[in-house]
């Protein structure tokens, strides 16, 4: 008799006010991630996964577009230099399509037309391997208009983890920090690419 008075006085909760739904948890911001190097894809996600990002790996260009036509995609690090697509026509459909994209360009080999090119499309940083994790990670966060936090680290093991799998890749920081706030600017008149030029006093691709 005592248990069923007591039992009668409880309030009884519905589950799903005691615990939040999953369309109440923040969904992770999505990263697409565009190089034809299956160890630097697979790296550079694992580094971006370990910070809380969804990951959209891309084993080149074409699918890269295809995916971002019918999806939203806040930002995109890309490979510049790649077989079937090189990163900057990537670029130029980009701005076509999905001009909101912020665009983080990394490449392995400095390349002073292809890095006037990106500036000129309108990319937020020009990255060149070998680059440092967590400075990678600052400027992935500053793109996506995140504010500064100093106690954002990669987390333990994730740097030592990756330095073993391709020793050079995340390791010497070398970072060249693009104007933040002037992407796409000049998505409009996207630059031909071929040969390097000098036309009307300008450079021309």
């Amino acid at each position: 008799m005592w248990g069923m008075i007591a039992t009668s006085h409880i309030e009884k909760r519905p589950v799903a006010q005691m615990r939040k739904t999953p369309s109440e948890q923040p969904s992770p911001e999505i990263v697409c991630l565009v190089d034809d190097d299956p160890m630097m894809l697979r790296a550079t996600g694992r580094l971006l996964a370990s910070d809380g990002f969804a990951v959209r790996p891309f084993s080149n260009g074409k699918d890269f577009i295809a995916y971002v036509a019918s999806h939203d995609v806040p930002l995109v690090v890309l490979d510049i230099w790649m077989k079937e697509m090189t990163g900057l026509e990537v670029l130029a459909r980009l701005c076509a399509i999905s001009p909101q994209t912020h665009v983080i360009v990394i490449t392995g080999r400095e390349d002073s037309a292809a890095r006037i090119t990106a500036m000129q499309i309108g990319i937020v940083a020009f990255l060149t391997k070998p680059f440092d994790g967590e400075q990678f990670l600052e400027t992935v966060h500053r793109a996506l208009g995140h504010p500064p936090d100093t106690t954002r680290l990669i987390k333990p093991g994730a740097h030592n983890r990756f330095s073993r799998n391709r020793g050079w890749m995340f390791t010497a920081p070398s970072l060249d920090q693009g104007p933040i706030g002037r992407a796409h600017e000049t998505c409009e008149n996207p630059p031909v690419f071929g040969t390097e030029k000098q036309k009307n006093g300008k450079t021309t691709l």
